[in-house]
């Protein structure tokens, strides 16, 4: 137990350190793509995995990144040979239920300390002391299209740094004729869009007149700018990108059903 109090107390500070460039590695090939835990054990107990909410792993260069089974994560994967690190892990704040909070952090508190993997197939194991995680291949998505989508956003960025959204269920669409619609998670928007390639300039973007609580005025502001000029669009599989010229960006995902959402507080 007081190793994996250890464990917890050590994901938990790489995770809270934030701004931290990501430091230079080298993915091994056969690591990279998307994966789905499917079982995982720490200092001999079962790790708590929800149906539907399973921990996932990217891995692009040097890059990972996934959702811990609440939150979304991202940082830095070393690997030579069959050694392996994880760091510079960085994560947004939504709260979900207690079963999947539960999940993430025994998640993360065991993914701070792999240190080898091993592939066989389209199986992937990670482990280090007292840790075992086991995953399994995700096929890749197809490329949404980002006309005629309901796109629910995940995250506000602003340079290297994500943060989490609040509110009611923020929402973009864009229809073929260029018609914009969503919500900030505190007031409604209409407007245009002009799509040529991965440009986007939105245009006649309108609000209805409610008033943001204190806590949602920033957020409110942030989609608004993004919103309010050009942007480039990136699509890769279920999400989208927005970025604008300043540096501020929204990355969304595509909707999915009401039960699968999680809920933010």
């Amino acid at each position: 137990m007081n190793h994996v109090k250890r464990l917890l107390g050590l994901a938990l500070i790489l995770v809270l350190v934030g701004g931290c460039a990501l430091l230079a590695g080298g993915a091994s090939s056969s690591l990279a793509g998307e994966w789905r835990l499917t079982a995982g054990t720490a200092d001999g107990t079962v790790l708590p995995i929800v149906p539907g909410s399973e921990p996932t792993l990217t891995v692009t260069d040097d890059k990972a990144s996934g959702r811990a089974g609440c939150n979304i994560y991202g940082g830095t994967i070393t690997s030579d040979g069959d050694r392996v690190s994880f760091s510079a892990l960085q994560m947004t704040e939504m709260a979900c239920d207690e079963p999947r909070m539960a999940s993430e952090s025994a998640y993360l508190a065991a993914l701070a300390v792999v240190a080898t993997t091993r592939r066989t197939g389209s199986e992937l194991r990670l482990t280090g002391p007292l840790v075992d995680l086991q995953y399994t291949a995700v096929a890749p998505t197809p490329d949404r299209s980002l006309l005629g989508v309901d796109w629910t956003l995940e995250s506000l960025l602003s340079g290297a740094t994500s943060s989490s959204v609040a509110g009611d269920r923020a929402t973009l669409r864009i229809d073929e004729d260029g018609a914009v619609s969503g919500s900030t998670g505190c007031r409604s928007f209409t407007g245009h869009a002009s799509v040529t390639g991965a440009a986007v300039i939105f245009s006649q973007l309108v609000t209805d007149d409610r008033a943001c609580d204190t806590a949602l005025q920033a957020q409110d502001e942030h989609i608004l700018a993004v919103l309010g000029g050009s942007a480039r669009a990136a699509v890769s599989g279920d999400h989208l990108t927005l970025s604008a010229p300043d540096g501020l960006g929204l990355a969304f995902t595509a909707f999915a059903a009401p039960e699968d959402q999680s809920s933010s507080g």
